[in-house]
């Protein structure tokens, strides 16, 4: 049984149109229309069939960004898009406790033992013996995880296909979906090097610009659609202008005051405060 979650292929109208405007002004719409081979080598599982839904799904609706233009917000507000999730603190635990069941296979009865410091009594520590309910804290953690990443995961490792089916053009998260435990890895070592990345990016809003953009040049170039990776290249001034305009449609962002030659310096300084930072980090 199948439960519907979203109908996320069905275009929004108005965003449809923008993003077609872009694809016409940057001379990809022909090509947006093709792509199902290549698509079909590197996801054997994917449902797009072009270039078009690829990139509409991914990085046009399911992409996110606290602001697309760093420069018109303030120091407070750049921190406060800072913000951890408790994805990883979530993913540990769920790490934990499928090790703690595991052991209990061979009929022991496997336990695990809380405790808090808590002020200014220290609580007792409380001891949970109990398979069923361990199991019942893990199943509510597995589905807590899946649902509040809200396609995250799904989107950056590309196992979209691995949770969701398309029937009749509207898709569908299979029923009781949970991370399995190689998924469950990835996303314990994103979450690490993302915690890493938020302590020096944090510094500089135009890295943390850089490292969206990054992420979905990186993707566009592999699979064929865009020539090149990072600032350099042939046809690299449209290539990067496309960019800053695709990234802004997702919040609604006026892109349209600024000339390409102005969106290509501004997505090759982003980039190049994203590289610096990424040096850093490997220091």
């Amino acid at each position: 049984m199948e439960k519907k979650i979203s109908e996320i292929k069905k275009y929004d109208p108005v965003l449809k149109a923008k993003f077609d405007k872009i694809l016409e002004e940057y001379g990809y719409t022909e090509k947006a229309q093709s792509g199902a081979e290549e698509l079909s080598k590197i996801f054997p599982k994917t449902s797009s069939k072009t270039y078009y839904e690829y990139i509409y799904i991914r990085f046009v609706r399911r992409f996110d960004l606290d602001e697309l233009l760093g420069e018109f917000t303030s120091k407070e507000e750049r921190n406060k898009s800072m913000i951890l999730t408790d994805y990883l603190e979530v993913a540990y635990l769920i790490k934990f406790l499928k090790k703690v069941l595991n052991a209990g296979k061979n009929k022991e009865i496997p336990e695990i033992t809380l405790s808090a410091q808590t002020t200014p009594y220290p609580e007792k520590p409380l001891i949970i013996k109990n398979y069923k309910l361990i199991s019942s804290i893990l199943d509510f953690l597995n589905h807590y995880l899946f649902k509040e990443s809200d396609g995250l995961y799904l989107f950056q490792f590309d196992i979209y296909e691995n949770h969701c089916e398309c029937i009749k053009g509207t898709e569908y998260i299979k029923e009781e979906s949970v991370f399995n435990d190689e998924e469950l890895q990835m996303i314990i070592d994103y979450e690490e090097n993302q915690r890493k990345y938020i302590e020096v990016l944090a510094k500089s809003r135009n890295a943390q610009l850089g490292q969206n953009i990054h992420l979905v040049q990186k993707r566009l170039a592999e699979i064929g659609f865009l020539k090149n990776k990072g600032i350099k290249g042939k046809d690299i001034t449209n290539e990067l202008a496309f960019l800053f305009d695709l990234l802004g449609l997702k919040k609604g962002f006026n892109t349209t005051e600024f000339i390409k030659e102005e969106k290509y310096r501004k997505t090759k300084d982003y980039l190049t405060a994203y590289y610096l930072a990424e040096k850093k980090l490997s220091e």
